[in-house]
């Protein structure tokens, strides 16, 4: 049986302003659906109900929940409980969600490193697929995964495919080794590949291209690989790898030139730039985080919203850590610190 609960605490003080909730557990992840009409949250529990006698308190042993937040309301679902962090993968559209439960579902069923498919609150299948890496087509028909490697090395090069309607799983060897893969929802083309770097700069690399199917299309000079804006007008490469911080940039994908670039250097720079999302209905739009010096051995960092075409920070959040998503019609962001979940009204343009 699900439970359903109330937010303890709520704070909305006039129109226009925050609305802040307060979840009874540390928040992981943070994932609204395509739709607008909910939102999935992950979290640790201080509830040793699901704690093994004995077992210290490390991330992959910790107790963890998944609620479901309706977005009018916020009441809580109590969806499933875990062990280590849950991951969100939401559909861009409609309200489905993919589930990664790293540990054992203490529930009503499931096994470590499992994926779920969830509606709303509904769970209604286990995909035959690895958690590794998931990511959804542009139309939630499908969902690609990484499926294995022919190479040893951080990128891998088989990306695997399951079609929602039957489950039917198949497998494509890429053409060029990646460590993500990126969607124009606009075509619903995929785009793999790994930028590279020389003297610790960011160069050219045409991403190699793929249609829904993963048929082949080919190298495309004009696109790197990296994170697409609302209707694909801009690609941001990515600002992140296993390996640490990377510098990133702009890319107009109808000229392949860089509209900019944000460096990151490290230790002896006032401040930093990294990227996170793009806004999902305001093409320009971007939030990034910014980490600045506060003192000789301490760094503070700000979320930022960022437009890229007048090159205007637009809306701040200072001194933020935690998890941060935009609302599925992009007017807020939704923000996770430690048991708080607040929905910040970006500022008018």
């Amino acid at each position: 049986m699900r439970t359903f609960l109330s937010f303890v605490f709520v704070v909305s003080i006039a129109a226009g302003a925050d609305r802040t909730y307060q979840l009874p557990c540390e928040i992981t992840s943070v994932a609204p659906s395509g739709d607008g009409k909910l939102v999935w949250v992950s979290c640790f529990t201080p509830d040793s109900k699901y704690r093994s006698p004995g077992v210290p308190a490390a991330e992959d042993t910790r107790p963890s929940i998944l609620y479901m937040v309706d977005s009018a309301t916020g009441r809580l679902t109590d969806l499933l409980h875990g062990v280590g962090r849950i991951q969100i993968v939401a559909a861009p559209v409609g309200a489905k969600a993919a589930i990664v439960v790293p540990g054992v579902i203490t529930s009503k069923k499931g096994s470590a490193g499992k994926v779920l498919l969830y509606v709303g609150s509904r769970e209604i299948s286990a995909p035959p697929i690895g958690p590794e890496y998931i990511t959804w087509s542009a139309d939630a028909s499908r969902i690609y995964f990484h499926a294995g490697s022919t190479i040893q090395a951080d990128a891998w090069n088989i990306l695997g495919v399951a079609r929602l309607d039957t489950l039917v799983v198949s497998r494509t060897k890429l053409s060029v080794a990646t460590e993500d893969v990126n969607i124009c929802r606009q075509s619903g083309h995929l785009f793999a590949g790994v930028v590279p770097f020389d003297n610790g700069r960011a160069l050219p690399y045409p991403a190699a291209e793929y249609d829904p199917d993963l048929h082949y299309v080919g190298r495309n000079a004009r696109i790197p690989p990296g994170s697409f804006s609302a209707t694909c007008r801009y690609v941001a490469t990515p600002s992140s790898f296993p390996h640490g911080p990377a510098p990133w940039r702009v890319v107009a994908t109808a000229t392949g030139l860089p509209l900019m670039q944000f460096e990151f250097e490290g230790e002896g720079r006032k401040e930093e730039f990294e990227f996170r999302s793009w806004n999902p209905a305001q093409e320009d739009l971007l939030i990034r985080f910014r980490y600045r010096a506060s003192g000789p051995n301490d760094v503070k960092s700000d979320l930022q919203v960022f437009d890229v075409l007048r090159r205007l920070v637009i809306d701040s959040v200072p001194d933020f850590e935690g998890e941060a998503a935009w609302s599925s019609d992009g007017k807020s962001l939704i923000l996770a610190r430690g048991h708080s979940l607040v929905f910040h009204e970006v500022s008018p343009r």
